[in-house]
């Protein structure tokens, strides 16, 4: 008589649901939920998922990161009127809110810094032959070196 009730759940269930039920390894029927019953609890589907992207072509974004890694003008510190890496890894110790600009105080701040040597803790243009060499033989004391 078990088996009868059984057999009649598992059509109910079936005709219910429009799907077969499915059973774990011990042969006990498993009692998910349906995606339209999770839908008819109206779960909340985070902000994120929703908002429209920023970027409506890859193209786009593209673009828009490439421009993102170009540094500000503001980090010329040599004043040639370009940003080189010298430049761009001097004038990232100096920004001190991390916004990816000098402000007026900043730069002042990288300008006292260079004309006291700061420069001069750094050494670059390892990457060339026979420069390694004149490192070992100088004998300076560096806190840093820095491998462009």
């Amino acid at each position: 008589m078990a088996s009868t009730s059984s057999a009649v759940d598992l059509v109910e269930t079936f005709d219910k649901h429009h799907r077969a039920p499915k059973f774990d390894k011990y042969g006990h029927q498993e009692r998910g939920i349906s995606i339209q019953e999770y839908r008819a609890n109206e779960v909340k589907i985070p902000e994120s998922w929703e908002r429209k992207p920023s970027h409506t072509t890859q193209k786009e974004m593209l673009k828009d990161r490439k421009w993102s890694a170009v540094p500000d003008p503001s980090f010329d510190l040599d004043g040639d009127g370009h940003v080189s890496h010298k430049d761009l890894f001097l004038a990232k110790h100096f920004d001190l809110d991390r916004d990816g600009k000098l402000n007026e105080s900043e730069k002042k701040l990288a300008r006292e810094a260079l004309s006291n040597g700061f420069d001069k803790n750094f050494l670059f243009g390892l990457e060339r032959a026979g420069l390694n060499d004149e490192i070992r033989n100088s004998g300076q004391d560096l806190k840093y070196i820095r491998i462009m």
